[in-house]
């Protein structure tokens, strides 16, 4: 692949972790059933909106389908780069 350093970026800089808003810097053990059971309802055939609760600081409270379009956007840009 004759792919110039220019061009090169590492795909981890377009996938950011998951913001949970209020759990974000709770333990995993105090959020993880919780963040899971959202996560089943939106999947669910009439599901949507299944946000953790909101943090006044600015913290991204995010859904399953907000992961899911950020993930579509990545390999967007990586087939665009690469191609």
């Amino acid at each position: 692949m004759h792919v110039g350093r220019i061009r090169l970026i590492p795909e981890f800089t377009f996938m950011d972790p998951r913001g949970l808003g209020k759990w974000d810097m709770m333990p995993l053990k105090q959020t993880e059933k919780a963040v899971w059971a959202l996560d089943h309802d939106e999947a669910d055939v009439a599901g949507l909106n299944g946000k953790p609760p909101p943090n006044d600081d600015g913290t991204a409270n995010e859904t399953l389908n907000d992961q899911m379009i950020r993930l579509r956007q990545l390999m967007s840009i990586l087939e665009t780069q690469y191609s």
